[in-house]
């Protein structure tokens, strides 16, 4: 744990891998927050060094229309490619479940993979990548409500970010 940097500072715990360099910390020094801290350590290990890529399809092939359509739009929006371009690449897959009907389903890799290797000649496609949506945990139940958590959580900064003022005030002291 670390010292308190100084008074206005919350203490914190911190989680140190000095071989795959994956930090991970959380708020606080209570046996919550040292077991926040490992659960990020762990999530974040696992999104950097512990993705195993399945076969290399298409978006159409690998999920139903409605949903390689969505992600034909995402990707559209956040990369310079065209549709064609999209529709057409074999992207590396991973199994994931989806949130919405809680059925595994094929993903583009690079959706969670976090580092530069796993999905090299998918990075074009989504260059900067997060774990949002995405939950390490013991128990598949768990994983499930921490992944709509993270979820609800960038809906939520997206839609406070978006708007010219917070929704809620505080005051600060």
């Amino acid at each position: 744990m670390s010292p308190k940097l100084n008074r206005n500072m919350p203490t914190f715990s911190q989680i140190w891998d000095y071989e795959r360099i994956t930090p991970a910390s959380a708020a606080g020094e209570t046996l919550k927050s040292i077991q926040g801290a490992i659960g990020e350590y762990f999530e974040r290990r696992h999104f950097f060094n512990e993705i195993v890529t399945g076969g290399q399809k298409t978006l159409y092939e690998m999920m139903p229309p409605s949903a390689a359509k969505a992600f034909t739009e995402a990707f559209f929006q956040i990369s310079s490619l065209t549709r064609d371009e999209i529709i057409t690449h074999k992207f590396k897959t991973v199994r994931a479940f989806n949130l919405f009907s809680l059925e595994q389903q094929e993903i583009p890799a690079v959706i969670i993979a976090l580092d530069n290797i796993t999905a090299a000649d998918d990075l074009k496609f989504y260059p900067d990548r997060d774990t949002c949506g995405c939950s390490f945990h013991g128990s598949l139940n768990d994983a499930i409500e921490g992944s709509l958590c993270e979820f609800m959580e960038r809906q939520s900064l997206l839609f406070t970010g978006y708007r010219e003022k917070p929704i809620l005030k505080y005051p600060v002291k």
